[in-house]
């Protein structure tokens, strides 16, 4: 089947196999829109980038060093998606600008409802999240114990997983250096929600830390980032167990952590509740399935957003309104509000026989980039491989009200006429 691109935006077109084997075409587009903010108004515009479109993101993009920093931006090469997921990163901004020990940040989507009013059109609420920010402050360990001390108020927080509950604790063995087949780690134990966050601990780390006479830290970075109502006055000690776990394991213990990880951002693969979707890669699966998909593989593994942000696939005029997340010298109140203008990808499929059929997509990816001001769609769909397509066009319509595809009129017709 040959691919053609006859939009100004980046498309791309691969194959995929499902967890019963059976093959599909995936065809994905990605839109850009510039976020322009209008002066002393709440609403903004947006104006689709097709001189200098966004690029698809082919490989997981990470804020820093892998493994040390959450993801920026997942791959666009994902097969399918059950769901829309809506990705917020940037900056929590204080109100006016002025530094702040504490404010909130707030993500809402809507889309226009079928129904009317002597007011105008009703819109639905699709997500609506609030999350509670804070100066980055402290733990410190005094007389009684652990205790939250504030920090300096700051102008602007980043909306990243390293600044919710979560985190990590290593000890590393120093008999390994002298014998390799002593273990390697003396504690090597991690938030399965978040192993990158602040808080989380492992009950054995002060223990382990006093045995093997190493400093043992009497101040330890706090949460910047929560739900509203569940600061933590003080790190919180989990008990895990020593044994490797599978991820169901993974997930009940996670499931008795007293405090959530809060963020907006993309949801690590190898974290629960993400993990516990990907399948069972056990001898089984080895000896059975290898390469292809285990059987209990969940498509929902794609979505990375966070549960609270995966939304059934919007239609193209989603009302986007944020708080808190625009620069204040774009947007002084703190409120912006952003409509997508209806603009609609579509791929015509070309049959035997030159008979054209228009295939509509879904939006299964919402990312607004406050700090870039960029709102960028993905928009995907799929075509079973038996089809006897062999051509297919990527291209977009920017009336909402335009059909998809008009047939000509035939000349003899026209004379007739």
């Amino acid at each position: 089947m040959d691919f053609h691109n006859l939009t100004p935006f980046a498309a791309q077109c691969f194959t995929m196999a499902d967890s019963k084997d059976q093959e599909y075409r995936v065809a994905v587009l990605k839109v850009g829109y510039a976020i322009e903010c209008l002066p002393g108004q709440t609403h903004a515009r947006l104006r689709v980038l097709d001189h200098d479109p966004v690029s698809l993101c082919l490989t997981d993009e990470y804020w820093g060093p892998v493994g040390e920093t959450s993801v920026k931006e997942e791959s666009d090469l994902a097969p399918f998606k059950p769901r829309c997921d809506v990705i917020l990163h940037g900056y929590a901004h204080a109100p006016g600008g002025q530094p702040a020990r504490g404010w909130p940040v707030r993500l809402r989507l809507s889309e226009p409802a079928a129904e009317l009013t002597k007011e105008g059109e009703v819109h639905r609420v699709l997500l609506d999240k609030t999350l509670a920010v804070r100066s980055p402050g402290i733990f410190r360990e005094g007389p009684l114990g652990w205790k939250y001390v504030a920090g300096d108020a700051v102008a602007r927080i980043p909306l990243r997983w390293e600044q919710t509950f979560g985190g990590h604790c290593q000890i590393p063995n120093e008999a390994h250096s002298r014998d390799p087949r002593q273990p390697e780690w003396l504690l090597n134990e991690a938030c399965y929600a978040n192993p990158l966050g602040q808080g989380w601990l492992e009950k054995r780390f002060f223990r382990l830390l006093e045995r093997t006479n190493q400093p043992i830290p009497r101040v330890l970075p706090a949460p910047s980032l929560s739900y509203p109502g569940e600061w933590l006055d003080e790190p919180w000690m989990a008990h895990q167990p020593e044994a490797n776990l599978l991820p169901r394991g993974m997930a009940e213990v996670a499931s008795r952590y007293r405090y959530r990880p809060a963020g907006f951002g993309v949801v690590g693969r190898a974290w629960t509740p993400r993990l516990q979707r990907a399948g069972t890669y056990d001898a089984r699966w080895l000896a059975e399935r290898w390469p292809r998909l285990p059987q209990d593989f969940d498509f929902a593994y794609w979505n990375g957003a966070p549960l609270d942000q995966q939304i059934a696939w919007p239609s193209p005029r989603v009302r986007i309104e944020l708080w808190n997340v625009l620069d204040p010298r774009y947007c002084l109140d703190g409120h912006v509000s952003l409509e997508l203008p209806g603009h609609r990808a579509f791929f015509l499929a070309w049959f035997a026989g030159e008979v054209p059929f228009p295939i509509q997509p879904v939006i299964d990816t919402v990312l607004i980039d406050g700090d870039q001001r960029r709102v960028s769609l993905t928009w995907r769909c799929l075509i079973p491989a038996a089809l006897p397509v062999h051509r297919l066009e990527a291209r977009f319509e920017t009336s909402p009200e335009a059909p998809l595809l008009k047939w000509a009129q035939s000349t003899a017709t026209a004379k007739e006429a």
